[in-house]
């Protein structure tokens, strides 16, 4: 890494400090929350909702989201749920706490080559 390298990502940080800065998490305090993502067919995966007490969008948490998602085992064709928190440190690093649950989506699923009533009869 060269000393120009080091420079921008020290600028970059700030600039990012600068811009954003009101909207970052508040190091050491645990927001709860859920996220609600899916397991596309061919292993995508799609947050559809991050719900959390408090706390704002930021770059800060967008990253975090990004980086939790990946970690997370999942199967094609899934829609999970995580309860829990997040926790930004002072250090920057971050943590979110709880667990993940698969949502059953099939009483929701409408069934076209059965008059389009749900699988429980409905």
């Amino acid at each position: 890494m060269t000393l120009i390298d080091v420079y921008a990502e020290r600028k970059a940080a700030r600039v990012e400090k600068e811009t954003w800065g009101h909207l970052a998490p508040e190091p050491g305090r645990a927001y709860p929350g859920t996220i609600l993502f899916a397991e596309g067919e061919w292993g995508d995966l799609v947050l559809l909702r991050a719900n959390f007490t408090d706390l704002p969008d930021s770059p800060w948490f967008y990253d975090a989201l990004q980086e939790w998602q990946l970690d997370q085992a999942t199967k094609p064709g899934g829609l999970y749920r995580f309860t829990g928190t997040y926790r930004r440190f002072r250090n920057g690093r971050h943590r979110f706490a709880g667990r993940v649950e698969e949502v059953d989506v099939a009483p929701a699923v409408q069934c076209a080559t059965c008059g389009g009533r749900a699988r429980d009869g409905r």
